[in-house]
């Protein structure tokens, strides 16, 4: 008797089935302004996702051996330092791994400024019952040489670190938030709330108007009475150069009321967020590109919208050409001066709708 080799096709039934069967779990980071990982062990499966939320005061997640309990491992996971001064609201930006497989996981927070990991402050996932067990590792760490923090300029590595930001947040014209500083590689994930809301980039002498046509994010109008919406944008930072925001309604003119974002704008000199504030509270109106999204990744209850034809996004009247799978890796990145459309398989597509030429102005309901 021979045994047949599986097809293709049920391999991929096994691979979404085992991704329907995923469990996530979610771990705090410094809670209630205690050194430590809440819960300090957990086991998890292959395929299973673990988000990371930050409290105060500046922690991090960074992967060890079990050996070296408080020394970044070589390619190891890193989430980066989220700064946050509330012990009790978590910080808009988390960072979520996937497990791969069954073997220990070690982590512990790199803050030297304390010894967070020499005072207790370490994790795993899938520790053993016996030898190398969690305690043992936690009594290592406490005999561990400092410093633990990884090289000046370490990037977020083997996991998603991910902003949160609301678009309309609390029916306020308002993003929130609106001035950050992050990490290149972050991914800003902008959440539509009500009523009417559209996320352009701009440059910092135009901040009510797109960048030059083929350049530049953009995301468009979502006519929404939900809280939250399902409606969300994503796109990556490039790098660290500063990128500006607005929304492009023109009832109640949104930016120049105030409805404007920055990421990575200078702290001081003559190009500051309340300067790029000031600014678009004379600017002419608003302006949106004619056909949306640009190059990030618009999805409706994590379903990628990859164009809407235009610059309002209609869910009623989605078609199944008009969605795609899609995953954070498929996420664009910004940068002062990014290019391109909306991602399709890792590839920018060009849409074949019939597009105006110029910039065009939106008023919507506001």
């Amino acid at each position: 008797m021979s045994w047949s080799k599986p097809s293709k096709i049920a391999i991929g039934l096994a691979a979404l089935i085992g991704l329907a069967n995923a469990t996530h779990y979610d771990v705090t980071v410094g809670k209630g302004g205690q050194l430590k990982f809440e819960p300090e062990t957990l086991s998890a499966q292959p395929g299973d996702t673990v988000t990371y939320r930050f409290f105060a005061k500046n922690h991090a997640v960074a992967q060890s051996t079990f050996n070296s309990p408080c020394q970044i491992q070589d390619d190891g996971i890193f989430s980066g330092f989220t700064p946050n001064a509330s012990p009790d609201v978590a910080a808009p930006t988390t960072f979520t791994i996937t497990v791969n497989d069954t073997k220990p996981l070690w982590f512990y927070c790199p803050q030297s400024n304390g010894n967070h990991c020499q005072n207790g402050m370490v994790h795993a996932i899938n520790a053993p019952y016996t030898g190398n067990t969690f305690d043992a590792y936690k009594a290592k760490a406490q005999q561990a040489a400092t410093p633990s923090t990884p090289p000046v300029g370490t990037l977020p590595a083997g996991g998603a670190r991910k902003l949160h930001i609301d678009v309309g947040f609390n029916g306020s014209l308002v993003f929130n938030p609106n001035n950050v500083t992050e990490l290149v590689g972050t991914i800003l994930e902008f959440a539509y709330n009500p009523a009417n809301h559209s996320i352009v980039q701009s440059s910092f002498d135009k901040p009510c108007q797109p960048l030059s046509p083929g350049t530049g994010f953009a995301a468009p109008f979502v006519p929404t009475k939900q809280s939250p919406s399902g409606a969300t944008f994503e796109v990556a930072v490039a790098d660290d150069k500063p990128i500006w925001f607005y929304c492009a309604q023109t009832a109640k003119t949104h930016c120049q009321a105030g409805m404007v974002g920055a990421v990575n704008a200078p702290a001081q000199g003559d190009k500051t967020f309340d300067a790029f504030r000031m600014l678009a509270a004379k600017a002419p109106p608003s302006t949106i590109p004619p056909n949306t999204p640009l190059v990030g990744t618009l999805k409706v209850n994590g379903t990628v919208v990859a164009d809407v034809r235009g610059s309002v996004l209609n869910v009623t009247d989605l078609h199944t050409e008009l969605v795609q799978g899609g995953d954070d890796d498929d996420v664009p990145s910004a940068s002062a001066s990014a290019g391109g459309n909306c991602s399709t398989g890792g590839k920018w597509q060009r849409s074949t709708a019939r597009r105006p030429s110029p910039w065009t102005s939106r008023a919507k309901r506001g």
